[in-house]
């Protein structure tokens, strides 16, 4: 503060002469209209010494502190002179042309502990800006109560409803499961078993197979020698054997049942003919499959009912047919009977063979919970890299903010996907069982496409809920978890056709993609798979800049509103 300033608070006998002159001195309930402008003085210097303490410019503005700190001493001195009269030099015209006609009402009653009174006032008012804390009952928060408990009604309603919706669907995956297998395709082939009744009095033991199939469940095919070379084109019985092999690798059937020609004929000669083979049965009933098609549901649901099928058939061959064929061929039979090979031909087992076998449980890892656990790190990439693009967002024009959230996107879920791919290295996987060496850049580059699918999805709806709720967010990751999930964990043929909607899903086709490159199963859809992620990267690459306008524009127009608002309080 000036110099001159500093003498508008000056005293001296010419104010006491006045004083008296005006008669006011003997008037202490008349208040002075010069303390005012003495209080509003100290209360602007205390609020700039306070506020300059947190300033990043403190130690530039010390100097201008401590003037401030002299000129609120020299403002209480000058009240303690005016009210003792102390001072007798000091003139006072510099305060009469500031406060013009107020000067004839001073109040000299006014003491040097009214002075402190006011000061110590000052800085308790001060002190009691900050904010102080209160019980939970209290009066004062009536409306942050209120707040409270509006908004617990509104998450757990929310809450309530992604429960309801979404586990709904993931539950819905499994729910009476057992009446869609007759979508579960199955294969029985019961090549020709031929008997002469004139020297085999007994009837073919295969006759009775398709009874028991019918009270199985599933949606069984059922051929013989000559319907199933007609519809499949094959004539001996190699090719017949090598076509239902072939029928299970294209995944037209889940499982197959083979059974060999003549099962009974060659039955009759172990028993009664020495030159004969003993009679395995497993050797004439076959079950193919392939588990590396759904390690989590094959051998579980579907395999078990050719399993059923090989039980109730055993039970019938062992309780009922083998006594009675032994009976009708020792009444006839002119070669007596080898009691040796009996034990074995009365078993009935069949063999199970596993052309794609899920040889290792760490394939889990790396085939079922893997393509899970990049589903949830695209999206944490993406919040991570949030700070980077809202701070890009800023500097870059909306067309080259999309060239830059493009190009940054596919190069980090590269990079990722190439870590997830040595991880799997490190733990000894085996890459080269369909592709050989490339086995390895087939499983990463595969990996970088389904990222990057899944990736550009969150980056774009998270982008939307940002403008909307925020808090929200995770609420999108679940969802998007389980609309991928429950479809693909599950096999649809065990699912409602509402559930046929995972076809177009990533998770889904990666999960196919891998299985060909795991286990060697048939690649006829690796096109479609590929497809199908590709697609999901050009629709996300499509909306992203529209997006990226769109968000862009909403927040300008909301820090206008929010300007205009401040702009308006302030009239």
């Amino acid at each position: 503060m000036s110099n001159t300033n500093r003498r508008k608070y000056s005293t001296g006998n010419d104010e006491e002469k006045m004083r008296r002159s005006s008669g006011l001195s003997n008037h202490p309930n008349i208040r002075s209209d010069a303390y005012p402008l003495v209080e509003t003085e100290i209360m602007q210097q205390e609020m700039n010494y306070t506020n300059l303490a947190y300033t990043e410019d403190y130690r530039e503005d010390f100097e201008e502190q401590n003037d401030s700190k002299t000129v609120y001493s020299d403002a209480l001195s000058f009240l303690s002179a005016r009210t003792h009269g102390a001072s007798k030099d000091i003139p006072i015209s510099d305060i009469e042309d500031d406060q013009q006609s107020s000067q004839s009402e001073l109040d000299l009653s006014r003491t040097t502990t009214d002075v402190r009174s006011v000061a110590a006032s000052l800085s308790n008012k001060m002190a009691s800006l900050s904010r102080s804390k209160t019980t939970l009952f209290s009066k004062r928060l009536k409306d942050e109560r209120k707040k409270v408990i509006l908004e617990f009604c509104f998450i757990n309603l929310t809450f309530a409803c992604v429960i309801f919706i979404l586990f709904s669907i993931f539950w819905g995956n499994v729910y009476k499961s057992d009446s869609h297998f007759d979508k579960v395709n199955y294969l029985a082939v019961i090549q020709d078993d031929i008997v002469d009744q004139s020297i085999i009095p007994v009837i073919p033991m295969t006759d009775i197979i398709p009874s028991l199939i019918s009270k199985i469940p599933g949606n069984w095919h059922i051929y013989n020698t000559s319907t199933f070379s007609e519809k499949f084109h094959v004539n001996t019985t190699e090719e017949i054997n090598v076509r239902i092999t072939d029928l299970i690798y294209q995944e037209k059937y889940f499982v197959s049942l083979n059974v060999q020609p003549n099962v009974t004929l060659q039955l009759y000669k172990a028993l009664f003919e020495n030159s004969s083979d003993t009679f395995l049965p497993s050797a004439y009933f076959e079950a193919i499959y392939e588990s590396g098609r759904d390690p989590v549901n094959l051998k579980k649901w579907i395999l078990t009912h050719v399993q059923t099928l090989e039980s109730d058939f055993g039970t019938y061959y062992t309780s009922t047919y083998f006594p009675q064929f032994l009976a009708n061929i020792t009444s006839i039979a002119d070669n007596s009977l080898n009691i040796t090979r009996v034990p074995e031909a009365g078993q009935m087992t069949f063999t199970f063979t596993d052309y794609r076998k899920f040889y290792a449980i760490i394939l889990f890892c790396t085939t079922q919970f893997g393509p899970v656990y990049t589903l949830v790190l695209t999206a944490f990439q993406f919040f991570i890299f949030g700070p980077a693009h809202a701070e890009m967002a800023r500097v870059l024009q909306p067309r080259y903010m999309f060239v830059y959230r493009f190009c940054i996107t596919a190069l980090n879920c590269m990079v990722l996907s190439l870590f997830i791919c040595t991880v799997s290295a490190i733990y000894q996987v085996d890459f080269t069982l369909a592709f050989g060496r490339a086995g390895f850049i087939i499983y990463w580059m595969s990996n970088w496409l389904y990222m990057f699918s899944c990736a550009g999805a969150t980056e774009n709806v998270v982008s939307l809920i940002l403008l909307v709720r925020p808090p929200f967010i995770p609420i999108w990751m679940i969802t998007f978890i389980i609309l991928n999930l429950g479809p693909s964990y599950f096999t649809m043929a065990l699912d409602s056709n509402f559930y046929r909607y995972g076809y177009a899903m990533p998770l889904h086709n990666i999960i196919d993609i891998l299985r060909v490159i795991f286990f060697n199963t048939s690649r006829h859809k690796m096109g479609r798979n590929y497809g199908i992620l590709v697609a999901w990267i050009v629709i996300n690459t499509t909306l992203c800049p529209f997006i990226i306008k769109f968000v862009g524009k909403t927040l300008r127009s909301r820090e206008m509103a929010a300007a205009k608002a401040v702009k308006d309080g302030t009239k």
